[in-house]
């Protein structure tokens, strides 16, 4: 269309289309408005046949008309379109927090367990994973210092063993839980310390 507009800016030029049915459609919106402002001598356009989308018919007397009749229903359409694509996607956005956060332990179980899944080596037992830790020690702050000395002082200093404490191996600015997750599955075994504790029942004193 651009290249009939520059030649008929320098000869005349003239097109028929009196045979051809029409379409006003919001695909042929761009053509309707080239026919209204072109240069190009359109002959006997006022009997051209325009077809709606919904199928009636009229001629291009009121092109013009026409045209901004289409742009409003094309706009309609296009904001119609959009609104169903938003509301599909913040649908489908609900409907992935809800699933992730219903199944956040699950899914947070499965990354550790990938992403902390070791590799494997050949001993003379056959395969042995490969772990960063030989022990993780859990215990309560309460029981800090009998996790601190007596039992990292028997693991690593008699015993030669690699241990992992919450105040020395956890990583900062990480979940507590992320950071247990990641110390039960980097370390060979795991040892629980429970604190005594000590209560009495019918005068009976029991610990």
């Amino acid at each position: 269309m651009h290249e009939l507009d520059t030649i008929a800016s320098s000869r005349e030029i003239k097109i028929e289309f009196s045979e051809n049915m029409m379409l006003c459609i919001c695909e042929t919106l761009l053509f309707l408005r080239w026919m209204a402002k072109t240069n190009v001598i359109l002959l006997n356009m006022d009997n051209y046949i325009c077809s709606f989308g919904n199928g009636s018919v009229t001629t291009l007397q009121e092109l013009q008309f026409i045209i901004k009749h289409l742009q409003l229903q094309c706009r309609s359409e296009t904001v119609l379109i959009a609104s169903v694509s938003v509301l599909i996607v913040c649908s489908l956005t609900v409907i992935v927090v809800t699933m992730v956060n219903r199944y956040r332990w699950r899914i947070r179980y499965w990354y550790y367990k990938r992403k902390f899944k070791a590799a494997y080596t050949m001993t003379d037992q056959g395969y042995e994973q490969m772990f960063e830790y030989d022990v993780f020690i859990s215990y309560s702050s309460d029981d800090y210092e009998i996790a601190r000395h007596s039992t990292m002082e028997e693991l690593e200093s008699k015993r030669g063993l690699r241990a992992c404490i919450h105040e020395r191996d956890f990583q900062p600015g990480e979940y507590i839980a992320q950071n247990i997750s990641r110390a039960i599955h980097s370390s060979r075994r795991t040892i629980l310390l429970f604190p005594i504790i000590s209560w009495e029942v019918n005068g009976v004193s029991m610990s």
